[in-house]
């Protein structure tokens, strides 16, 4: 019997394990979620808080000016290691050319946790294939299905944004008009998630830190 060749092989096990085997990970998520809510919450808030932090150090030092972008960026290449690793990144006004680093990170292993594991079981499934199908088609595999849970992962970090922009770590921070927090991929395409609404009054100099902080409005986009 003659085997199919490499095309049709690899259109077989697409179509019998891959293209819905992520829909199966949807209650698993879900389940992660609702075990851990506080403590996956409170990691996100944690990571947040260092960046905050590290922000607030180097601008004490005169090193970084009023914060304009913070950056929450899925890293492709610790994909490659089966780490969910997102970076977040504090910029002032001269944004990538912001040369001096404020980052932290953080793992979002409850979404990415399930995709890790289904292509452990891919590995297994290609095995009968031979070399019709290799190790790189699954790592390839992984690359494409990891951008559905970046997707529910960037949706969780949208829903912490309220949370987020009344923290005092963030409204004690320096920012420049406009400052907006953004999540995506790492150097690639961003999804705007909050901006800081452009006040329409005169700066009031004479006000206190804290009037300065309760001034804040927030547009969070759905």
């Amino acid at each position: 019997m003659r085997l199919p060749d490499r095309d049709s092989a690899l259109d077989e096990f697409l179509q019998e394990h891959v293209l819905e085997g992520w829909l199966g990970d949807l209650p698993i998520i879900e389940k992660n979620y609702e075990d851990d809510k506080e403590d996956i919450e409170q990691s996100l808030i944690d990571a947040l808080h260092k960046a905050c932090q590290r922000a607030q150090e180097l601008q004490s030092t005169g090193q970084k000016g009023p914060i304009r972008y913070m950056y929450i960026s899925l890293l492709r290449t610790a994909i490659m290691n089966n780490q969910p690793t997102y970076r977040i990144d504090c910029y002032d006004e001269r944004w990538f050319l912001d040369p001096v680093e404020c980052t932290v990170h953080w793992d979002a292993a409850f979404t990415f946790r399930p995709l890790f594991d289904r292509m452990k079981q891919l590995d297994e499934l290609r095995r009968p294939y031979g070399r019709r199908i290799t190790v790189m088609d699954i790592e390839k595999i992984q690359q494409i299905e990891a951008v559905k849970y970046h997707t529910l992962t960037v949706e969780f970090i949208k829903s912490m944004m309220p949370v987020w922009v009344e923290h005092p770590d963030w409204t004690k921070l320096s920012k420049a008009a406009g400052c907006a927090i953004l999540a995506g991929e790492f150097r690639d395409e961003s999804e705007l998630l909050c901006q800081l609404e452009d006040s329409t009054e005169s700066p009031d100099h004479q006000a206190s830190a804290e009037q300065k902080e309760a001034a804040e409005q927030w547009t969070i986009f759905s």
